[in-house]
């Protein structure tokens, strides 16, 4: 277990480096960010797969976990805006492409049960406050791409991902976890990017990615394990901090900047690791009793 868990961060850490390393020309100075967008955009959904492969082997397609299905939305989601911004498509594409996947991913991931046991208006209710969440934060991450360079919206998040992955992992759910952990491991590489290079333009490459997989697996938590929904809108509220950084007198100043930025988004992702680790931890000792789980 404990080598599973190193390897399922260190590899994500290892692909994500080696992506922004030749997709950014690491070894060149002077080397233009442009250029190495799409390793921005993939690092995440690979570094998820990287976790599984650790921890597992490479999932399906489709995958026999629905959870999955949340890791291979993700990569949709990389390659639709990269082509998107490659095709210079308008505003209304991007809209179109980002409210298509933010439905799949509920639907997808709670397929068993919608087309089990759910009627028509838990269905809707679900698919359609789950897509709405994930629409919300990809629509708020991608509204800083013009405002806030640099490190900023990698750390945060860094941090977004880490609260989601430590919160499943208090719930209970370690694989979700490390599979979240995966794609966050990516962040804080991308995070030491932007150090590097802070004209690094990042927040509508990951926004589409981080948001589906954060969120697609913390859905799974819920309905699959035993992550409660009080978490898993704390989860969910995180990225909307994002929002005061337009608002921050501080958001172009350098060091300072980053510090508030990543305060502020810690301090609610704190809540959020907060309430998982109380109510998860009942079912932690009753899991200690019990061997045959459901295996996350």
């Amino acid at each position: 277990m404990v080598q599973a868990l190193i390897l399922s961060v260190v590899l994500p850490i290892v692909v994500a480096t080696a992506l922004v390393s030749i997709g950014h020309q690491l070894w060149r100075p002077g080397s233009p960010v442009a250029g190495g967008r799409w390793s921005v955009a993939l690092a995440p959904s690979l570094g998820a797969l990287a976790a599984i492969w650790a921890v597992k082997s490479l999932p399906g397609l489709p995958p026999s976990d629905y959870s999955q299905w949340a890791v291979w939305m993700s990569l949709l989601a990389a390659v639709g805006v990269l082509v998107l911004d490659r095709t210079g498509a308008p505003p209304a594409a991007h809209l179109g492409f980002r409210g298509l996947i933010s439905l799949l991913v509920p639907f997808l991931v709670l397929s068993p049960l919608v087309n089990g046991s759910w009627g028509l208006g838990t269905t809707l209710a679900w698919v359609l406050g789950a897509g709405g969440a994930i629409f919300l934060a990809w629509t708020v991450i991608d509204a800083q791409r013009e405002a806030v360079k640099g490190p900023k919206i990698p750390l945060a998040l860094t941090i977004w991902g880490t609260a989601g992955a430590i919160a499943l992992a208090a719930s209970g759910t370690m694989l979700l976890g490390q599979e979240t952990g995966g794609a966050t491991a990516t962040l804080g590489v991308i995070t030491v990017l932007g150090l590097l290079r802070p004209e690094l333009d990042p927040a509508r490459l990951l926004a589409g990615p981080i948001s589906v997989v954060v969120l697609g697996l913390v859905l799974a938590g819920v309905h699959y394990a035993e992550v409660s929904t009080l978490t898993a809108a704390l989860v969910a509220f995180v990225p909307l901090t994002l929002l005061a950084a337009r608002r921050n007198p501080f958001a172009q100043s350098g060091l300072q900047g980053l510090v508030m930025q990543g305060a502020l988004t810690f301090a609610v992702a704190a809540a959020a690791i907060s309430v998982a680790a109380v109510q998860g931890a009942p079912e932690a000792a009753d899991d200690a009793e019990d061997s045959n789980s459901y295996g996350y």
